[in-house]
């Protein structure tokens, strides 16, 4: 997205500890926790509020091989599977855009609106050479808003195209060059 996670402190820390369990020893001289609770109805240990999203919030949770971490996460698939949650965030990626994500403008510009990965909004506007603009326009073509832009598109046939180009290169690999590349570019 181009932005910068803030770092997280003790103050953005809400920790889930037994009530006869010594409370952590805060890591950062002169801070302190911002909640302290007893809940042993949740399996988390620890949560936060992601810096990027504040709607979203990260957790701590016990070990996989814990035995009552994974009683519990039993009972919590099972009960999703009966729910049959069909609420989900509408996320894509690079092969999953939809033709109401991307907008042409004019001159050479379309606009990006959509949530990515971890429900991140992304929305931009940028100018692209007039081969891919033409493109794109060429993709949407007699598509309603729901369909797939790249409908002739999936990640194995991206990611070996990108084989080819470079050994080992994938669309992830790729997504975490571009952040780091984008962080180092910021920071300079």
């Amino acid at each position: 997205m181009g932005k910068v996670k803030r770092r997280i402190t003790p103050n953005d820390v809400v920790i889930n500890i037994g009530k006869d369990a010594p409370i952590p020893e805060c890591p950062i001289p002169g801070e302190s926790w911002k909640e302290i609770r007893h809940d042993n109805t949740v399996t988390w240990l620890a949560y936060w509020n992601d810096p990027i999203n504040p709607k979203l919030f990260k957790y701590i949770f016990l070990g996989a091989s814990s035995s009552w971490k994974g009683q519990s996460d039993r009972e919590k698939y099972e009960k999703a599977r009966m729910l049959k949650d069909d609420d989900e965030a509408d996320t894509v990626g690079c092969c999953t855009l939809k033709v109401e994500n991307v907008t042409a403008e004019g001159n050479n510009k379309l606009k990006f609106d959509f949530l990515g990965k971890d429900s991140i909004r992304y929305e931009n506007t940028v100018e692209v050479l007039l081969p891919v603009y033409n493109a794109i326009l060429k993709f949407q073509k007699d598509k309603r808003p729901g369909d797939e832009l790249f409908d002739q598109l999936d990640t194995s046939i991206l990611n070996n195209h990108l084989k080819e180009l470079m050994p080992n290169l994938t669309a992830k690999f790729f997504r975490t060059f571009n952040a780091s590349f984008t962080l180092d570019d910021m920071v300079k």
